[in-house]
């Protein structure tokens, strides 16, 4: 097998992660498809299946997990998004930052829209009685 076999071969093998107690299993492919804490963590433990702990919360990594594999479906509870946020500034992972705060800051434009709407609706009915 030649020197770029090995590193395709690698890259493609699994790890396993565990965040919080919780065991996720990914490849160095995935945690290396972004910059960041990951991507490092990967590059620096190049020669075992399993990198140390991490001792953050698990319950939302999935996101953080499924980010680095291309999806872009973030979850739509803006408590979850704001936690999500903290969890994604850790991991350095800017473009999910930027994804998260993209989100807030639209729900908060139409939670805005709702108000303005609802106090629209709240003058009319007082002036009807």
């Amino acid at each position: 097998m030649s020197y770029a076999d090995e590193i395709v071969a690698s890259k493609n093998t699994s790890i396993v992660l565990d965040i919080g107690g919780q065991y996720f299993t990914t490849t160095r492919y995935t945690l290396e498809s972004q910059p960041g804490f990951l991507s490092l963590l990967s590059m620096k433990n190049t020669d075992c299946h399993k990198l140390p702990f991490v001792d953050r919360d698990h319950t939302h990594f999935r996101y953080i997990l499924n980010f680095l594999r291309g999806s872009q479906v973030l979850p739509k509870d803006p408590l979850v998004l704001q936690e999500l946020l903290v969890e994604a500034d850790f991991y350095n992972l800017s473009h999910l930052v930027n994804s998260i705060r993209s989100a807030l800051t639209g729900d908060l434009q139409k939670a805005e829209c709702v108000a303005v709407e609802l106090r629209r609706v709240w003058c009319r009915l007082q002036g009807t009685f």
